[in-house]
């Protein structure tokens, strides 16, 4: 009976369990690329259907504005005659003058917002200013309560208060007087400008 190395039965033993597990990994990347190819047909598919899908929805879509846009239409703004009038149209028809005003009002009035600031928005006001263009005093002469002169009084506290306006526009004339001037040849030259400008 021949002698053989442990060592290399052990070898060979992993040898035959590698090569057992490639050939396993093997099948196994064939199946996937297997099942790969079907995700890919089922994905083209889907995206067949999809766009398909797509194309009907924009058809009942449009389908559904026309049908709309159709019910709308009367003998009033229309061609239509009174006899194929719906029932919803021949009501609008039949309400008085004063009803459909008062509704168009009432529709109007809901969206309709106040002048101003709404409620819930932010408030904006003026900054109050460090350095006012002029600080006018504003103190008391004689006690409201006993009447003395408070005229030699020292000011116990102040309170400062600004206002804002904007002053009235004032009308700036400026006169331009054109000088002519002769030259040596004789040829008198004028500046020519209009008689009334207003502006710069």
């Amino acid at each position: 009976m021949a002698y053989r190395d442990p060592e290399f039965e052990k070898l060979l033993s992993e040898y035959d369990s590698l090569k057992n597990a490639f050939l396993a990994l093997k099948s196994d990347n064939e199946i996937l690329k297997s099942d790969n190819e079907i995700l890919k047909s089922d994905y083209e598919v889907l995206k067949s259907d999809y766009e398909i899908l797509r194309n009907e929805i924009k058809s009942l879509q449009d389908k559904n504005l026309e049908f709309e846009n159709s019910l709308q239409l009367s003998s009033r703004n229309s061609s239509i005659p009174p006899s194929n009038d719906t029932i919803t149209n021949r009501e609008k028809i039949i309400k008085s003058r004063k009803e459909r005003r008062d509704e168009a009002r009432k529709k109007a009035g809901a969206n309709k917002k106040n002048r101003g600031k709404q409620p819930g928005t932010k408030g904006n006001n003026l900054a109050f200013k460090d350095v006012a263009g002029e600080i006018v005093i504003h103190q008391p002469d004689r006690c409201e309560s006993c009447d003395i002169d408070l005229a030699g009084m020292e000011p116990e506290s102040t309170e400062r208060r600004q206002v804002f306006d904007i002053p009235d526009p004032v009308v700036k004339c400026i006169e331009h007087v054109v000088v002519k001037k002769r030259c040596p040849c004789g040829y008198l030259t004028p500046i020519i400008h209009g008689s009334t400008e207003i502006g710069d």
